[in-house]
Parts: structure tokens; C-alpha cells; sequence
């Protein structure tokens, strides 16, 4: 069995000092194999000198781009492949809105060695569109639903039998996402058999943003790979606590 320990950290990089974030990235990435970082324009530059042990993809262009980076721990595997996909488009965008959102997504090879050779897909959907399961009528909605949309159409064109995974700060706590709104995760990730941590492990004490547990871990579900174990990294500067799952991928 070959196993892969995924997390996904929004780490605030832009309300806090550079010092903080690499405080709080070092107790993260102990415990990780591959990293999907949410917010981390302000430090993404630095992360290749930080941990030189790791590799970096900071997708180019604007730094809304940069706000997404993928780290990957050398020991463990090599990317093969990466790139970048508009998440909203600027045509969506107005001046009251939030910035661009952007997918990073890169392809690893396990030096352990696996079948599937795993792909992860990175981004940070927009905020205040949820509370207590229902939606927040503001214009962003139709910038969530573009940036889904877009999220899904990555995930539709990977074969159905890979190791696909998916890192997102959702901004939709998953313990009200019922699958009865089109666009947010359950339901729309869920078409794509894509299961989150939270519904295939539980729900753990300590959310991953106060109480919420909007930060998740996705995975496609095949005979192939498998969820094993989850934990959530706490007492960070961060306003977000990381979350680590421990993923089967043969």
C-alpha cells in the first residue's frame, strides 16, 4: 500500500508578519507530503528559501495568482507536470468583488512508486457565501458557481480511474453543505466522485476556522485509493487551523 499525506493550510499570509507564517508552516509541513496553501501571496516567494527541502510551484502571473502555491516534500515524490486555470475570470469580476481566483495543479510521482500517479488540485473559493447551510444572496454566488464550474471541468477531463485530489479553503462549512445547493462542494464535487474528509471520516473536535470546517481535503473515490486518517493542526498564528489527511493511493 502506498500512502500519501496531503494538507491544506490557508495560512493568512497577508494579515500576519512573514515570521508568523514561517512559524506556522514549519509545524504544518512535519506532518505533510504535499501541501495546498490558500492566501499565501505574501510569503509565496519566499517559500523555495524557507524550505529548501521542498518543492515549490508558485503559479505566475498576478499575485492573485500567487495566492494558491502547492509544496511537495522532495523525499517523498517529484511533480511531473504542472499549471495553472483561471478559477473566475475577470470578465465576472467587479469593483466591490474579490480579487481573481486562480486552480493551481500539479502532478506527482510517489518515489514509494504507486499506480495512479496522483494529481492535486489547489484553490480558494470565495467567502460570505454561506450561513448555516444557506446561501448569502451577494454577488459573489455567481462567482462561486463560475469558479466551481471551472474546478469541475479540471476534475471532468482527468481519467476516471487516477488519484485525484483536491485542496480548497471551500468557504462552505461542510457540516451544513447537504448537496442541496448545485454549486457548492458536496453536490457539484460529488458528481465527479469526489468525497471530502469530513464525510468519509467525521467531523473532528476542533473545526478548521473557529468552529467551521470549511478548509477540506477531496479525493475521488475509486477502488484504488482511499481515505485513511485525518488531523487538524491547531494553536497557529493563522486565523485557520491546517488540516492533514493521510490518503491510499496504489
Amino acid at each position: 500500500m502506498t500512502s500519501i499525506r496531503v494538507g491544506s493550510f490557508n495560512c493568512h499570509s497577508d494579515g500576519l508578519p512573514s515570521a508568523e507564517v514561517h512559524a506556522d508552516l514549519i509545524k504544518v509541513l512535519t506532518g505533510c507530503d504535499v501541501l495546498g496553501l490558500q492566501e499565501a501571496a505574501g510569503v509565496s516567494l519566499l517559500l523555495a528559501g524557507w524550505f529548501p527541502d521542498w518543492g515549490v510551484y508558485v503559479p505566475p502571473g498576478p499575485r492573485s495568482a500567487r495566492q494558491t502555491p502547492i509544496m511537495w516534500r522532495k523525499g517523498a515524490c517529484e511533480v511531473i507536470h504542472q499549471d495553472t486555470r483561471f478559477g473566475t475570470g475577470h470578465g465576472l469580476r467587479k469593483h466591490d468583488l474579490p480579487p481573481t481566483r486562480y486552480i493551481s495543479i500539479v502532478r506527482l510521482k510517489l518515489r514509494a512508486g504507486a499506480r495512479h500517479l496522483p494529481v492535486v488540485l489547489n484553490t480558494h473559493f470565495d467567502s460570505h457565501v454561506e450561513r448555516h447551510g444557506v446561501p448569502i444572496p451577494l454577488p459573489r454566488q455567481a462567482l462561486y458557481r463560475h469558479q466551481m464550474k471551472q474546478l469541475t471541468h479540471q476534475l471532468k477531463i482527468r481519467p476516471h480511474s487516477g488519484c485525484v485530489i483536491v485542496t480548497s479553503d471551500t468557504n462552505v462549512n461542510q457540516k451544513y453543505d447537504k448537496g442541496t445547493v448545485p454549486w457548492w462542494p458536496r453536490r457539484a464535487l460529488g458528481l465527479h466522485r469526489m468525497r471530502s474528509n469530513w464525510r468519509v471520516l467525521g467531523f473532528t473536535r476542533h473545526g478548521t476556522h473557529g468552529t467551521r470546517f470549511i478548509d477540506c481535503v477531496f479525493l475521488r473515490s475509486t477502488n484504488a485509493t482511499a481515505f485513511v486518517s485525518q488531523r487538524v493542526v491547531t494553536d497557529l498564528h493563522s486565523d485557520h487551523n491546517a488540516l492533514v489527511v493521510t490518503i491510499r493511493c496504489d
